[in-house]
């Protein structure tokens, strides 16, 4: 992290260009604005302070998997010296570029953790058992570092890209083929992440919606098991679980 802040603020001692500064806060931008807009649209009759269950910790499905991946990519055209001489920044400023959204993927999932407490809640059996909960508003945050850090590592390569299209390293289709790929990979990703924000709201109203109902049923499992009444909780008293999400 400290190389990362070195190499940007040498680049700002020498005179940073409008374009870096976009590159870096245009993505913190819209990935609070994508994620204000879901909740909106899907998060009305949710509290920010409500509970959800714990993140699925699964990097390969997530986000993180495809920061990886684009990282690689970016690291790839980096270290081939397909750059021309004279790029408009240093080469290394993209490396710290590259380096920054890495470490901010992972910081993004870290915020929810910090929201988490320890609930009661029962499960398959009628003694509660501890399970780490977080908050609404921490998922937000936490899913808007974590757009922020992808549609920044998706601009940074696209301005790499530019600057081997200035220098001619690369034939123009070449290029325009990779830029066509880039473009539609940042309109999937935007689309996944609105659905998965979408699912994630949904699923936590239909638990509060059901919750009486969930009581009912593991009342019910549990007197399956033959426990005499006085050693079961009262169904109110029943506190269901919440059941994990999946990381963006």
């Amino acid at each position: 992290m400290r190389f990362v802040a070195a190499q940007l603020l040498r680049t700002a001692g020498s005179g940073t260009p409008w374009w870096i500064w976009m590159t870096v806060f245009a993505p913190l931008a819209a990935g609070f604005a994508l994620v204000g807009v879901s909740w909106l649209r899907d998060g009305s009759g949710t509290s920010r302070s409500d509970r959800l269950g714990p993140p699925n910790w699964n990097f390969a499905a997530s986000f993180a998997s495809t920061l990886t991946v684009f990282g690689s990519l970016l690291g790839t055209i980096l270290s081939a010296n397909v750059l021309p001489n004279g790029t408009l920044v240093p080469a290394s400023t993209y490396t710290g570029l590259n380096l920054m959204f890495g470490v901010i993927v992972i910081v993004g999932p870290l915020i929810y953790t910090a929201t988490q407490t320890t609930v009661q809640v029962h499960r398959g059996s009628p003694v509660a058992e501890p399970q780490y909960q977080g908050t609404v508003w921490g998922f937000l945050v936490a899913t808007a570092l974590t757009l922020w850090a992808v549609i920044g590592e998706l601009i940074t390569i696209g301005l790499v890209l530019n600057e081997i299209r200035r220098g001619g390293s690369l034939p123009a289709v070449a290029l325009g083929v990779m830029a066509t790929l880039l473009a539609i990979s940042a309109v999937s990703l935007l689309i996944l992440a609105d659905r998965r924000i979408a699912a994630i709201l949904d699923s936590h109203q239909a638990q509060s919606r059901t919750k009486h109902t969930r009581q009912l049923a593991l009342y019910a499992q549990y007197q399956s098991l033959g426990m005499p009444a006085e050693a079961l909780p009262a169904t109110e008293e029943i506190n269901p679980s919440r059941p994990s999400w999946p990381l963006l």
